[in-house]
């Protein structure tokens, strides 16, 4: 019952709002979530790749160290406690949020890329019913179409079926028995 409503409003929002100006309604969304998103001084000079090759400890690892940290006087001063009590508030906090905008992201997509297909089918349907309607010589035209849409028909993509190897003839030779090993066949030797 709620996805069916959801549904109904968003044809409705769809149908009284331009694409572009849904588009400037969710650029400022998300402008306003990057002007709240926490800064931190640890990502200066860092690179992505570096981080995300080192994010192998869990964030249960982390609360146990910290707990060893309070509770051990030999592991004290190895952690800065505030800071990682800190990390783990915000790990808590914001990953929630992380994963929403990775599901809308992915929603988004994808229903970018159903249109595109859908339409992009369409768009061949039209380029073979050109092709066909431009051995007309009378339609200059559609001609003139489909070239512009040949130009920008995709080049070189796409796995391209091989021909079929064809069997080797089969051979009627009497004298060729299939219990013979296999000779490989070489050149005769020249004559001296």
């Amino acid at each position: 019952m709620k996805r069916m409503k959801r549904a109904q409003d968003a044809e409705t929002t769809a149908a009284t709002t331009s694409y572009s100006e849904i588009a400037a309604v969710m650029l400022q969304a998300l402008e306003t979530i990057s002007s709240v998103m926490p800064a931190s001084e640890l990502t200066q000079g860092l690179h992505i790749p570096y981080v995300r090759r080192r994010l192998g400890v869990s964030r249960e690892m982390i609360a146990s160290a910290i707990t060893a940290s309070g509770v051990s006087p030999r592991f004290q001063g190895i952690m800065d406690e505030p800071e990682a009590r800190d990390t783990l508030a915000l790990y808590d906090a914001l990953q929630p949020v992380l994963l929403r905008m990775a599901a809308v992201s992915q929603d988004l997509r994808f229903t970018i890329e159903a249109r595109v297909v859908k339409t992009g089918g369409e768009a061949l349907d039209i380029y073979a019913a050109a092709k066909r309607v431009a051995q007309d010589p009378d339609e200059v035209q559609v001609l003139s179409h489909l070239q512009s849409m040949a130009a920008h028909m995709p080049k070189g993509k796409g796995v391209r079926r091989k021909a079929p190897l064809q069997a080797p003839a089969a051979t009627t030779d009497p004298s060729a028995s299939e219990t013979e090993p296999h000779q490989p066949i070489t050149d005769p030797p020249e004559p001296s």
